[in-house]
């Protein structure tokens, strides 16, 4: 199980996307970089730099790799979400994904109660744990 500290930039990078994306959608450099042909190939790069310093040198990777991962994955998430055209912008913008994202925080919270492989409760145990956490979390929102 990761700590906290090992997740964080994880949380907080999504934190500043979503509490920054109408700022962000109004400035032409960003929609710009956005709408170019490779731009796809810069969170590419970072997803693949990230690999590679993994293999290398871990410590590098769990202080500054991660971060580059996560960063590389909030700007593909947010190119599909700004254009949805294609079979992956669909994709996330599907109803279905669009309800596990409004109840992602929810199911966040909730996991941790009900998705403990090591606990011999009833209530951690399959199926239920499943239906106890979506439960929890619609309950919750």
């Amino acid at each position: 199980m990761r700590e906290f500290q090992a997740v964080a930039d994880v949380l907080a990078t999504g934190c500043v996307m979503a509490g920054a994306y109408n700022w962000l959608g109004k400035r032409p450099w960003y929609m710009n970089l956005h709408r170019s042909r490779g731009f796809l190939g810069l969170p590419a790069a970072l997803l693949r730099i990230s690999a590679g310093v993994y293999f290398l040198r871990p410590v590098v990777f769990y202080t500054a790799g991660q971060t580059c991962a996560t960063i590389g994955v909030a700007l593909i998430i947010d190119h599909f979400v700004r254009f949805p055209a294609g079979l992956l912008g669909r994709l996330l913008n599907s109803q279905f994904l669009r309800a596990v994202g409004i109840l992602s925080y929810s199911l966040y919270l909730w996991q941790e109660l009900f998705l403990d492989s090591f606990s011999p409760s009833v209530f951690t145990s399959f199926p239920q744990n499943l239906i106890l956490t979506g439960a929890a979390a619609v309950g919750s929102c």
